[in-house]
């Protein structure tokens, strides 16, 4: 939880490369105490606010075709349609 706070923190304060690194090791824990779904949806975010293509698509992508009950699904499914605009 720590972790995901920081990289939260990190990304507030404009660290989005910092922020990213930190989202990306803990999605790469699988026995993180955090949903991955969550977890990834930060990480597309902050993704999209690099504008790093095709990184948010592809996170997106992965939470909708990965985490159907996910409660960020619907989230997830409309960044994905401003992506295609």
């Amino acid at each position: 939880m720590a972790q995901f706070g920081k990289a939260d923190a990190q990304a507030q304060a404009g660290e989005i490369d910092a922020a990213i690194a930190t989202w990306k090791e803990l999605a790469a824990k699988k026995d993180a105490k955090l949903p991955e779904d969550a977890i990834l949806m930060q990480l597309g975010r902050a993704y999209q606010a690099k504008a790093i293509p095709p990184k948010p698509r592809k996170t997106f992508t992965d939470i909708v075709d990965n985490h159907p009950d996910s409660p960020y699904v619907a989230d997830a499914r409309k960044e994905l349609e401003s992506l295609k605009g």
